[in-house]
This record gives C-alpha cells, sequence and structure tokens, in this order.
C-alpha cells in the first residue's frame, strides 16, 4: 500500500538522505495544506465572523428555512421525520434535499444557527480543497502542482456556483476523495483503501444528490476501464476492474442506506416521479457559448456587481433569465496547461477526452440532437438541469492539468509550446476587442447579439466589458511570462510567481 503522498516512509528503516527527502516532502504538503486553508479563511472572513452571509437563489428561498425548521424540530425534542411547516405537512427525513442522516448537516445545531448554517457551507469548502491535493499527490505530482489544481477546483467558479445549490455542493466536495481511495484500491487491493472509498461515496449517497452521484460513478468506471485497457490479460482485467467498481457501488449504497431506500420511495409520492417537459429541460442546457468562460470568465456577463446582476447572456436560458450554474471558469492557469498538454499527446489524455465528450455531451442538452432523441425514448426526461453534468468534463480537465504543470516544470517543451501558443491567441483576441470595445462598433454589435437597445443599461455593460478585456490582456501577457519563463533555475521565484498569479 502506498501512502498518499508519495515518498512517505513505510516498512523498513529508510535511509538518511530518503528520511531527508520524506521530511521535506512533508514540510512542503503541509505548508501547501495551511496555504489552502489560509487563504480560503481570508477570502471568507466576511462570512465566517457573520459580517455577511450567504444569501443567492435558493439559499434564502429555500435551504436556510428548511435547515432551521429541522433543526427547532430537533430542539423541539421530535425525531426528524415529519415536517409540520409545510404544505400541511410532509417527510423531512425521507426527502433528501434536508440531509437528515448527514453527518455535517447537524452543524446546524450549534448554540447559533447563523454559524452553524455558514459553517456548514464553508467546510465542504475546505474538504473539496484538501481532498483534490491529497488526491494529486498521490499521483506523484508535486505539491506545487496538487496546489494549483486544488485551487482550480475547491475555489474554481464551477465549486463556487454550488454554494447556492448546496445537495450538489455537500456532493461533489466529497469526489476527490472518494476517487483517491478508489483508485489507490485498483492499484494496491488494499482493504483500508476499500473501505475508505466506500466510506466516501457512501457520504455521497447519504446527500442523494442523484446527478453528482452519476458523474461520480461515471469517473469511476471510466478510470478502471482505462486502466484495464493497459493490462493484460486486456478482457479478464476489465471485467474485474467493472465488478470490484459494482462492488464499491454496492457498499456505498449500504452506507447510504439510511437515506437513499427512503428517498426511492418517496420520489413517487412527490413531483419528482412526473417527467418533465422537454422546453424546461432544455432551458437549463448549457449553451455552446458558455464553454467560452472557461477562458473569459465574464465573456455572458457578472451575477453581482454591487450586489446587482448584470447578465446579458440571460437570453441564452429561454423563460430563466440567468444560468443554472453562475460559472464554470476553473483558472485561465489550468486550462491552458490542460490544452497545451493535449499537444504532447500523453497516456492517460484520450481518457480525458472521452470524458469531456461524454460529459459535453449531455450538459449541453437541448442544443444537440442527441439529447432530444434521449429524451424521446424515455432516457432522460427525468434530467431537468443538464449543465450540472460539466461537472464531469472540468473535473478530468483539472486533473489533467495538474499533471501537465508538473511537465512543464519539469521542462516539457511539448507542453510549454502547446499552452504558450494558446494563451498569446487569447490574449491577441483580449485586445483586439479591448480596442474595439472603446469605439462605436462594439456598442452596435453587443446590442444585435445581445438584444439590448441604447440606453444607460447598454453603456454599462459596454463600460464593464471594457475593464474585463483589459483584465484579460495583463492576464494573458503575465500568464505567457510566466510559461516562457517555467524553466528558470530560479525555481522558488517562479513558483511564488505562479502561486500569486
Amino acid at each position: 500500500m502506498d501512502p498518499i503522498f508519495p515518498n512517505a516512509a513505510l516498512g523498513s528503516q529508510p535511509s538518511e538522505p530518503e528520511a531527508d527527502g520524506t521530511r521535506t516532502e512533508r514540510r512542503h504538503d503541509l505548508l501547501a495544506l495551511a496555504v489552502l486553508a489560509l487563504l480560503t479563511t481570508i477570502l471568507f472572513a466576511d462570512v465566517l465572523a457573520g459580517v455577511n452571509q450567504f444569501y443567492m437563489r435558493d439559499l434564502t428561498r429555500y435551504y436556510y428555512p428548511t435547515k432551521q425548521v429541522l433543526r427547532d424540530i430537533v430542539y423541539g425534542g421530535e425525531v426528524p421525520y415529519w415536517n409540520r411547516y409545510f404544505s400541511a405537512g410532509q417527510p423531512i427525513a425521507a426527502n433528501p434535499e434536508h440531509e437528515v442522516f448527514y453527518p455535517l448537516t447537524w452543524l446546524i445545531l450549534l448554540p447559533s444557527y447563523d454559524l452553524g448554517f455558514r459553517l456548514l457551507i464553508l467546510s465542504h469548502i475546505y474538504i473539496a480543497l484538501f481532498g483534490m491535493y491529497c488526491l494529486l499527490r498521490s499521483m506523484e505530482l508535486r505539491p506545487f502542482s496538487a496546489f494549483i489544481g486544488a485551487l482550480s477546483f475547491g475555489l474554481g467558479g464551477l465549486f463556487l456556483s454550488y454554494i447556492n445549490l448546496l445537495p450538489i455542493l455537500f456532493c461533489a466536495a466529497w469526489i476527490p476523495l472518494t476517487c483517491l481511495y478508489v483508485r489507490r484500491f485498483l492499484l494496491h487491493k488494499s482493504l483500508k483503501d476499500f473501505a475508505l472509498g466506500s466510506l466516501f461515496f457512501g457520504l455521497q449517497i447519504l446527500v442523494a444528490e442523484p446527478t453528482t452521484i452519476l458523474q461520480t460513478g461515471a469517473l469511476l468506471g471510466f478510470y478502471a476501464l482505462y486502466r484495464a485497457w493497459y493490462s493484460q490479460p486486456r478482457l479478464a482485467k476489465a471485467i474485474s476492474r467493472v465488478l470490484w467498481i459494482a462492488t464499491f457501488c454496492g457498499c456505498a449504497l449500504l452506507v447510504g442506506a439510511a437515506q437513499i431506500l427512503p428517498a426511492i420511495d418517496h420520489i413517487h409520492d412527490s413531483a419528482r416521479s412526473r417527467p418533465f417537459e422537454f422546453s424546461l429541460v432544455s432551458a437549463w442546457s448549457l449553451p455552446w457559448a458558455k464553454l467560452a468562460e472557461a477562458v473569459f470568465p465574464n465573456i455572458l456577463g457578472h451575477i453581482s456587481i454591487d450586489r446587482v446582476m448584470w447578465y446579458w447572456g440571460g437570453g441564452l436560458y429561454p423563460g430563466m433569465g440567468s444560468p443554472f450554474l453562475f460559472s464554470i471558469y476553473c483558472g485561465l492557469l489550468i486550462t491552458a496547461i490542460a490544452i497545451g498538454g493535449a499537444f504532447a499527446r500523453p497516456r492517460g489524455g484520450r481518457l480525458v477526452l472521452i470524458l469531456v465528450a461524454f460529459s459535453l455531451l449531455i450538459a449541453l442538452g437541448g442544443h444537440t440532437p442527441l439529447f432530444k432523441f434521449l429524451y424521446d425514448y424515455g432516457i432522460a426526461t427525468s434530467i431537468r438541469y443538464p449543465e450540472k453534468f460539466i461537472l464531469l468534463g472540468l473535473f478530468a480537465v483539472i486533473v489533467f492539468g495538474a499533471q501537465m504543470l508538473d511537465r512543464l516544470v519539469d521542462g516539457d517543451q511539448h507542453v510549454r509550446d502547446g499552452a504558450l501558443g494558446f494563451v498569446l491567441a487569447t490574449t491577441v483576441i483580449s485586445a483586439v476587442l479591448a480596442g474595439l470595445s472603446f469605439t462605436h462598433l462594439y456598442a452596435t454589435g453587443f446590442s444585435k447579439i445581445w438584444g439590448y437597445t441604447a440606453g444607460p443599461v447598454l453603456n454599462r455593460m459596454v463600460g464593464i466589458m471594457q475593464t474585463d478585456w483589459i483584465v484579460a490582456v495583463l492576464r494573458g501577457g503575465a500568464l505567457a511570462v510566466l510559461i516562457f519563463t517555467a524553466t528558470m533555475k530560479n525555481r522558488r521565484l517562479w513558483t511564488a510567481a505562479a502561486a500569486i498569479f
């Protein structure tokens, strides 16, 4: 059995140089984890201190009051199986939206409900950051690469979009740890890894957010088949690994049985048992234009500027006016390195392409003929938010990007050239659009694309975009310099500069 972090001493006593190397690695790991924790604490200091609160969309409409109802029921000395406050009474334990059996839910029982609710949300950001760091380190990536990958996942636009979608937040936070221990078990067949993999997958099932569970299962299944493809005998290995994944799923279902079994029974008595109209399913499909957010985070607008939404891309979501996921931006650094790494044709690249393609086919929903075909045959009638399924592809891209960052730092010229070319291309595009944004031509084009008439609102949006394009030019130029100097001799200086970026 290998440790979570590579180069850790197990079994026989290591030699003195090896012991020194292990201690150095441990110090780097502790430093990286401490910085991740410190950065998150600083970014959300106002929330931790109670000065501000998370409030957007479903948080104030649903989750904040329902969690308080659960707290009041428990504080009243009752077993929380029935909610008398909604619709003349309805199940509360059987409804997975309440997460009654999920251990961290009980943070709401702290003396201060506000503090407990804030900690319930923030704790999952820390879990996601630390879990992704440990997953990447278990793949023998250096601490810096694992640090950047963890940042891109736990503090990226996709994961932070889940803050107002609590079941997805709670479920997605455990994906890295589930993948970590399932992967370790497939490689080394350790009973401890099997137990921990089943436990963390079971925690996801206790949350019972179906689309995130499906995407986790797809990650594990595709990875198992990928490992089998490079093993001999191929067919026997494939069957063996698929059976192991099925066993993991079975054990995880046992861990989450307290929630998933009542939920399956409850769904037949709820509106969720009825198929959704295709127009509703299609409305929250991922628009093709949103893919540009992976490079230009605000190309479709801003969710909040001084607590006012300036989102000109709302027309891409007919009848909704805003996206289901606020952002899919995970950082230009990791995106550029991942795209640059694809040109190096590394082992595992095909798996990433398959995961991204599979993810996009579902996430694009009504924007492709495939989803309408699946809907007509009753396969996709219960998928209300296809955009959710972009998680699978972005998770694979972040892991792949962190691996390619490791190769870049090692001096891989193919990765460097590919990433540098991509960044320079996006920077040139940003520079051209930044220049055009100061002309009447840009305002006219903006008006025609997004359907706004001339006036103060259009002028304000164009002004916002002017700033965004200038920032994109500066960001792209800085990243191009970083990539170009990735092999400089002063590694500490470069690492510090990249971390700050």
